[in-house]
């Protein structure tokens, strides 16, 4: 009879266990263009999701009003075929998605165009992506980051448990045609910003104000009015193509070391903009095994090789800029 109950707890436990394991996978809030998904609009549900949810947005674009939420933790807000076939169009709002005292949000496969202000606003939000998006003209910042995270709100609590993971990181996103790129201010914890290709931003590429810990590694930046800009105490620049910026480093410039480069990308479209085409050239410094140092930093920028060697000649800043009108 003793071994029965047992067996009965075991399996009870068991069942238990796996319950709680489903929960934990959360629900996914099917958004369609037509409105016709599981919520209306892509602001309908996450204000309708909980901890864990998915919020799956279909191909098409979107022109609803600004997004705004907060207190939300471990939420994904995916679009289901990425950026070039999701497009969040703002229409002249201020900011498409605002995140404030959130953690661990994932924001992946959207292409965010035509704000007067802002495309992604996190303000306190920890351990959390964006990822494979594309930002263009959008008339401000791209992406704007700022803090501190406050103790008490999310789950901050367990970031000190977590030491050298990155708050925020920023990756594998093309930013081009917006009035800025890449701002983070008032901030403590570290934001690892990798991978990403950032273009004819009128103003800077990166800007890092008072960051206390950043990592800005293996991106592409070119012709910005300032490509970084930054004066963080912990400040790691690594296997970055810095080129062709009216101003290439508001700070020490660190070309030459660490596999930091000032290199044509050379991009496979002879105007990026217009084509959208910032895949790299098979001969690129920023492909993987062309350093010209011999550093193995792998690929550099958003886009990997993409096409054949193609003529080049070396540019004036002018000409640089005057390719991503």
């Amino acid at each position: 009879m003793r071994l029965y109950k047992t067996a009965v707890l075991v399996a009870a436990l068991s069942m238990s266990v796996l319950s709680f394991s489903t929960c934990l996978l959360g629900k996914t809030w099917y958004v369609k263009p037509d409105q016709t998904g599981d919520a209306p609009t892509i602001q309908a549900a996450i204000d309708s999701s909980g901890t864990g949810d998915t919020v799956l947005v279909a191909p098409g674009t979107y022109t609803q009003t600004y997004i705004f939420f907060q207190y939300k933790d471990m939420l994904s807000i995916i679009g289901e075929e990425g950026a070039e076939k999701t497009i969040l169009n703002l229409s002249g709002m201020s900011c498409y998605i605002f995140a404030a005292f959130c953690d661990s949000l994932i924001v992946k496969g959207f292409t965010f165009e035509e704000s007067t202000g802002v495309g992604v606003n996190f303000t306190a939000v920890s351990r959390s992506v964006i990822e494979s998006n594309i930002f263009r003209n959008n008339e401000s910042h791209a992406i704007h980051i700022s803090g501190p995270f406050p103790a008490g709100a999310g789950e901050a609590a367990d970031l000190e448990a977590l030491p050298g993971l990155p708050c925020v990181t920023i990756r594998d996103n093309l930013i081009y045609s917006n009035g800025a790129g890449i701002s983070i201010y008032e901030w403590t914890d570290l934001v690892r910003i990798s991978n990403n290709t950032i273009a004819c931003n009128a103003e800077f590429g990166i800007d890092t104000g008072n960051m206390t810990m950043e990592d800005i590694l293996n991106n592409i930046i070119i012709g910005n009015a300032i490509g970084v800009s930054g004066y963080g105490v912990h400040l790691t620049t690594k296997c970055n193509d810095v080129w062709g910026n009216e101003t290439n480093y508001q700070m020490t410039d660190p070309t030459g070391s660490n596999g930091n480069i000032s290199m044509d990308p050379q991009f496979c479209g002879v105007d990026p903009v217009a084509s959208g085409n910032f895949y790299i050239q098979s001969d690129s410094p920023c492909a993987p095994g062309n350093h010209p140092d011999g550093y193995s930093c792998g690929l550099i920028g958003r886009f990997p090789v993409g096409c054949g060697t193609t003529s080049t000649k070396e540019r004036s800043w002018g000409e640089i800029k005057s390719l991503f009108k």
